[in-house]
């Protein structure tokens, strides 16, 4: 009896084991990816053009290399719902979190660095770039960070700890982005798009979250002057605290009555 406990013992910790190399493996992967592509173009050598190419090459060996590995195994059961209404909240919703996100980045003192925030923006003057960094890119984090790495912390930590196994997966998600500020806007939104990968076994509720906030991205860069597109809550304010107040008023305005219709209209696949 007491071997046959040990045994079992000594399966759970293997097996523990196995899925903890398992999601390394796949962060790794995925770091190992980007950084090919960017020795192989040269990238630090030239500017946007080729952080364009890099990001797209990378995105796309990304997405087919988890998917055909079924790493991220993908399915149609979420989409054979016709998910009309929900997937229109998630786009509430992801417009509700920009501001919020500005004003949290403003009073904790968070900037990206000035070349990465350059370089974005003259990316994101390009239709290419916004299909690379608006469209690509979305699509593989979403693949892996939530349909491989949150799928696998979910497998172990049940249903009893899902919020751990959804902190875990965006803090991992917040560390790729490379900087403190997109840190935390990653970290935060890696939250919100696990909740919603957990309640429908999707990673499309996400892609449609990421794509909302890319293309309020470029929509911004692109109708600001030049040198005013990575502007903070204060200068889009005027540098009037009421309405940063009253902007982030709005916003919640929007967020809260999409997070709770999305609570309940989303149930988890399976689920009568």
């Amino acid at each position: 009896m007491m071997i046959e406990k040990m045994n079992r013992g000594e399966a759970r910790k293997s097996t523990w084991l196995k899925d903890i190399l398992d999601i390394a493996w796949y962060y790794l992967m995925f770091i190992l990816i980007q950084l090919v592509c960017i020795l192989l173009l040269g990238i630090m050598a030239d500017g946007a053009n080729k952080v364009i190419v890099a990001s797209a090459i990378s995105s796309v060996l990304t997405t087919l290399l988890f998917v055909r590995l079924k790493w991220s195994p993908v399915t149609r059961d979420y989409l054979k719902s016709k998910p009309v209404l929900p997937i229109l909240w998630v786009v509430l919703l992801a417009l509700g979190t920009i501001v919020p996100s500005m004003a949290l980045n403003y009073f904790l003192g968070l900037e990206m660095p000035e070349e990465e925030a350059t370089l974005l923006a003259e990316m994101m003057k390009k239709p290419a770039g916004y299909a690379a960094v608006g469209v690509l890119i979305p699509i593989a984090e979403e693949i892996v960070f939530r349909g491989a790495i949150l799928r696998k912390l979910l497998e172990k930590m049940g249903d009893e700890m899902h919020w751990l196994a959804i902190l875990c997966s965006a803090l991992l998600f917040g560390i790729a982005h490379g900087n403190s500020a997109q840190f935390v806007h990653a970290v935060l939104a890696g939250m919100l798009l696990g909740w919603l990968y957990y309640r429908t076994k999707s990673v499309v509720p996400g892609i449609a979250f990421h794509l909302v906030n890319n293309t309020v991205t470029y929509i911004v860069v692109n109708i600001l002057p030049p040198g005013m597109e990575d502007i903070t809550i204060s200068q889009l304010a005027g540098g009037s605290t009421t309405h940063m107040i009253l902007y982030i008023v709005f916003s919640l305005c929007i967020f809260m009555p999409a997070l709770f219709q999305l609570n309940r209209l989303l149930k988890r696949v399976g689920e009568k």
